[in-house]
């Protein structure tokens, strides 16, 4: 079941660089590629959608796309491709206009969600005709749906951010250890714990 996999993490495209050179050394783990999108409408298309941190862009979000369709094509890893975050003010033209873009992007490598949402068998993610053989496959998830049929359910995902190191080791314990003590909780399969070394103002400025 697709729910008893283990999955690894990255933000933005910032901690795992998708690349062939990646998806050899860690070919046939499966990938949860965490997304924050902002909208910025006043753009050239298709540089209204980028990644972002906050306020602060990163890249297009043109450039992710293109980067996981490339380890799509080049490995048979099943990508959690997650929307945590839309950052700036949307509307429901904008969500569909993603909508319909992930769903162009992806198209040979789409599995949509059935009433058994992530509960749903490896067979029937990898064994679809309208699919390319051989390669991988791509799940969406996102905490905003406008329309139906595209995203599966959301994942539960603890987020542990701080910018002591032991501070994060902590949390990261914490949500280990409730995690295999209720291991039967269906909210832990799939589960996605993340953390991350974040500065704050003190940090910047004292160089820390």
């Amino acid at each position: 079941m697709l729910k008893r996999r283990v999955w690894s993490s990255s933000y933005n495209g910032e901690s795992v660089p998708w690349t062939l050179e990646l998806a050899i050394v860690i070919k046939n783990i499966n990938h949860f590629f965490d997304v924050n999108n902002g909208l910025f409408p006043d753009h050239t298309p298709p540089e209204v959608f980028w990644l972002v941190h906050g306020i602060i862009k990163t890249h297009p979000l043109q450039v992710g796309l293109d980067q996981v369709k490339n380890f799509l094509r080049n490995s048979k890893d099943i990508v959690l491709f997650y929307i945590r975050a839309h950052e700036q003010e949307w509307d429901d033209n904008a969500y569909n206009l993603l909508e319909a873009l992930l769903q162009e992007e992806f198209r040979p490598w789409l599995v949509f969600p059935t009433q058994d949402q992530l509960n749903v068998k490896l067979n029937d993610i990898w064994y679809k005709p309208e699919l390319e053989p051989e390669q991988g496959r791509v799940l969406m998830i996102s905490r905003v749906t406008i329309t139906e049929g595209l995203f599966f359910d959301t994942v539960h995902d603890p987020w542990c951010a701080t910018s002591d190191p032991m501070g994060l080791k902590s949390c990261l314990d914490t949500n280990v250890g409730e995690a295999f003590g209720d291991q039967d909780n269906d909210k832990y399969h799939p589960w996605g714990p993340q953390c991350q070394m974040t500065p704050n103002a003190d940090d910047i400025v004292s160089g820390r």
